[in-house]
């Protein structure tokens, strides 16, 4: 043992006291050990020195260092073995025991905290009541690294547990409500108050309430927007979604692809759906003038714009759609919208798409119930803006039940429009039977045909038009309403007023060399070939008049049956007129000087032009003539009949005979032959009245 000059060191009661300012080294001179048999004190109480222990690994050692009142170890420490753990580079701990470590951590004496290492695991507890604060400075944090990491809360205590973050704002806690037992995160440092999220023992999850045994995932409770925005939102899906290759089926935002399985139960279920949306209950706490413009249960706010074949705001791929409601489909500035298409894409003939409206007389849904006479089954109406503002009709399609039902359900159809005060009645009907109307809605006399009922209208009834058309006539008609130009048949009341009646058929043409303006076809039938008055052709025109009490009454005497109009002369008059007796009329053209049925104005022998008409129609095949010798003094031929107006052309091409010029051709004749005999009879005369001179004379 050596020491500085300055020592000094003395023994008493068996205590050695080393007195220095330069410190003691004690040195064995060689490799054997200094043994010290008893304590060893460094220092006094309050007045303590340093003692340092060096390792044989450079810069490793221990120290205890009074001037911070601290035991400094550079290395691995061990407690309960003499070979402690080793990390190269780290500071270790170990502290072994035969059946663990412990650490125990105590205040004054009092023992609070202790960190097990046991056979089953490693434990911090507090021993008194009071927290355990895991705590590190500035951005640090606690990690723990392990494969199948598990952190155990609890320990299986009946007792609230939780993860509380304390935060310099608003405080979070994660932890199980006992009562409820129930996993909590909220707001807060308390469990069960602020709760946010809430999931039971059997999985059901809650957002803002506690979870419901019959709802898997829930979203309720109270909330009120932050107001940092002109929009608020229970739960919001938002986000950008990249595809990858291979995602071809499709790519979608949310999926609700629930399987669901029923109840083992004798009992009904009123509703099974992948998705269910209530009517929002809305209370309206706007003030003054102030309005909700539009509430709804579900909103779409617009179709997408990049499909190829399609864009749809709601697509409903397959199976049918059902609304209960009203449905009002609306669009604003878009003069091509609303409108509405029903695509189906399908080779088999019978298909196509639907449009059906279904009603059953009775109030319990499902129950199916035959309609009764007069139930409406279903209407379409068009709707503007009247005079007043408001939303009022403008046509309508009701379809009202007509009738008894059998295999299929009887019904009336109705279309009507509107004039501007007033709906106009039965303007279209289609009846049970197939009959139609306008005007009108039944008729005991027509059972499939087309009725129309003018009301107190003198117009037309009936009108055809045609854009080739263009006649130029509007009031030049013989009487009746005007006409349009693109009009070419038109059907109205002969006589106007409460007295009226009658028909009459106006065909119009344009001024051109076509076929006739008006054909009446008859196809078709047996002709008869009795010539008496039952005698029938194939097509007759009746008339009758009858006496306003659903009698019919004989043509007045003299009366005129049927006539034929024309225009003559700038006026309208008649030129074929048929009697009650048979009568037949012909016009005497009294603006030509002409007479219908009169003498020709010509130099023609009429007796011998008669007889050509003989021979004209012998050379064309006709048989019945019998020549004499006089027809060889005939000196006409079929060219002069057709000259005379007799003929309108040669038999070979089909000429007609001209009645009333061959009428005219027959007076001629016997005038002629009158004139004849006159003049004859004069001659004879004369040569009577010289024969009986001659007589005399003798």
């Amino acid at each position: 043992m050596t020491s500085a000059a300055a020592a000094t060191w003395s023994t008493a009661a068996g205590v050695l006291t080393i007195d220095g300012d330069d410190g003691i080294v004690l040195n064995t001179g060689g490799s054997g050990d200094l043994q010290i048999n008893e304590n060893i004190l460094v220092g006094a109480d309050d007045a303590g020195h340093d003692v340092k222990f060096f390792g044989n690994t450079a810069s490793e050692y221990m120290l205890w260092d009074t001037s911070h009142d601290r035991l400094v170890v550079i290395g691995e420490v061990g407690i309960g073995t003499a070979t402690p753990n080793a990390y190269s580079n780290y500071g270790v701990l170990t502290i072994n025991g035969s059946t663990g470590g412990v650490v125990d951590l105590e205040v004054n004496g009092t023992r609070t905290t202790a960190l097990y290492a046991l056979s089953s695991g490693t434990h911090l507890s507090t021993v008194t009541a009071g927290e355990i604060s895991l705590y590190t400075t500035d951005t640090k944090r606690l990690s723990i690294a392990a494969a199948s990491a598990v952190v155990t809360i609890g320990g299986a205590v009946s007792a609230d547990t939780a993860i509380v973050f304390d935060n310099g704002g608003t405080d979070y806690h994660v932890g199980i409500d006992q009562t409820a037992d129930d996993l909590v995160i909220g707001t807060g440092t308390a469990l069960g108050s602020n709760t946010v999220m809430q999931i039971n023992s059997t999985g059901q999850t809650a957002f803002g309430r506690v979870p419901l045994d019959y709802r898997q995932v829930d979203i309720g409770g109270s909330w009120t927007s932050g107001g940092a925005s002109a929009t608020a939102v229970v739960l919001s899906v938002s986000g950008t979604m990249t595809g990858a290759s291979g995602d071809t089926t499709y790519l979608v935002g949310s999926l609700l692809s629930a399987n669901i399985t029923t109840q083992t139960a004798s009992e009904d279920i009123a509703l099974v759906a992948q998705v269910k949306i209530d009517e929002p209950t809305i209370t309206d706490q706007l003030g003054g003038s102030n309005v909700i413009t539009n509430a709804a249960s579900l909103y779409i706010e617009a179709a997408p714009t990049e499909g190829d074949t399609g864009n749809y705001a709601l697509f409903v791929d397959d199976g049918d759609s059902r609304f209960d409601g009203d449905i009002t489909i609306q669009t604003a500035g878009d003069g091509n919208r609303p409108y509405y298409t029903a695509y189906m894409y399908s080779d088999t003939a019978a298909d196509r798409p639907y449009l059906s409206f279904r009603r059953s007389n009775n109030d319990t849904e499902g129950t199916l119930t035959a309609m009764t006479d007069g139930d409406y089954l279903g209407t379409i109406n068009f709707l503007g803006i009247d005079s007043g503002g408001n939303w009022d009709a403008g046509a309508g399609i009701d379809v009202v039940h007509s009738g008894s039902v059998g295999t299929k359900v009887p019904v009336t159809m109705t279309i009507a429009t509107h004039s501007s005060t007033a709906k106009n009645t039965d303007q279209l009907v289609l009846d049970s039977t197939g009959a139609v109307f306008i005007g009108d809605n039944a008729n005991a006399n027509s059972s499939k045909g087309l009725t129309i009922n003018q009301g107190a209208a003198d117009d037309q009834a009936f009108a055809l038009k045609s854009s080739d058309v263009d006649h130029g006539l509007t009031t030049g008609t013989a009487g009746g309403s005007d006409v349009e130009i693109d009009d070419y048949f038109t059907i109205e009341k002969m006589v106007a007023g409460t007295s009226g009646g009658g028909v009459r058929m106006n065909v119009m043409m344009e001024d051109v060399a076509q076929r006739p303006a008006f054909q009446l076809g008859v196809y078709g039938g047996t002709a008869q070939t009795d010539k008496s008055t039952s005698a029938r052709g194939l097509a007759e025109i009746y008339v009758s008049e009858h006496a306003d009490n659903n009698s019919l009454a004989d043509i007045a005497a003299n009366g005129n049956v049927f006539n034929i109009s024309a225009r003559v002369g700038d006026t309208d008059a008649t030129v074929f007129l048929v009697d009650e007796d048979g009568q037949i009329y012909a016009t005497t053209n009294a603006h030509t000087g002409d007479v219908s049925v009169g003498a020709l104005s010509d130099n023609y022998d009429d007796a011998q032009l008669v007889r050509t008409l003989d021979h004209a129609k012998t050379s064309a095949g006709f048989k019945g003539m019998i020549r004499d010798k006089w027809d060889d003094f005939v000196q006409y031929n079929e060219q002069d009949l057709i000259d005379a107006g007799v003929l309108g052309e040669t038999m070979e091409n089909g000429g007609l005979l001209n009645v009333t010029g061959l009428q005219k051709l027959h007076n001629g004749a016997i005038w002629q032959g009158y004139k004849r005999q006159m003049e004859l009879q004069e001659e004879v005369t004369e040569l009577k009245t010289r024969l009986l001179a001659l007589e005399g004379a003798k």
